[in-house]
């Protein structure tokens, strides 16, 4: 995007400080909560990253994603942090025993798991992660380059217009999302403080 070789990142990256300094974010167009994928029954208990870090567990996260810096900032050992390039790689590590748990938003782990039926694992209950006593909340929103006010303006009225109207919901709940993962009134600009 900042080369020009597109004008939007629409892959649902969550809000960050770090983030903002570098693009201009679209206010969140979802929520999400994170979750880990284990083996059924949930054998070591995971229900937090500060289990990960106690039970000395292998976790796996994607490349880039926020749950490497959970693990870190909670106390998982670097390693047993392993990184994937994407879910199926991170599914297959789960699968090959290289890891004991994946680690992402709740939303993208029960898509994976709607891939393999049938499958030995499950979707732990879904939480906010703390650091330093304060909840890191996770809301995925477009991105564009700074320089873009007018598209970024533009794009914002749109959603605004979806959010008032009650119709978000309906065009994302086809990809697994609910009623829980709308944004409600949060904004880019209060996420973008941290």
């Amino acid at each position: 995007m900042q080369a020009r070789r597109f004008d939007t990142i629409a892959a649902g990256m969550f809000i960050t400080p770090e983030r903002c300094s570098q693009v201009a974010f679209a206010d969140p167009d979802y929520v999400a909560t994170t979750a880990f994928m284990v083996p059924k029954g949930n054998p070591k208990g995971i229900k937090r990253f500060e289990d990960a870090a106690k039970q000395n567990i292998k976790v796996g996260v994607l490349t880039g994603a926020v749950e490497g810096d959970y693990c870190a900032k909670l106390g998982v050992k670097k390693g047993n942090v392993k990184t994937f390039a994407d879910q199926p790689s991170a599914y297959e590590g789960l699968k090959a025993g290289r890891i004991d748990a994946i680690a992402l938003t709740r939303i993208s782990l029960a898509d994976t798991l709607s891939k393999h039926p049938g499958a030995p694992y499950e979707i732990t209950e879904a939480f906010v992660p703390q650091i330093d006593g304060k909840e890191q909340f996770g809301a995925g929103a477009f991105a564009f380059r700074k320089a873009d006010n007018d598209l970024l303006s533009a794009f914002n009225g749109k959603l605004a217009e979806l959010k008032q109207g009650d119709r978000l919901l309906p065009i994302i709940q086809p990809f697994g999302f609910s009623q829980s993962e709308l944004p409600g009134s949060h904004t880019a600009a209060e996420l973008c403080k941290g």
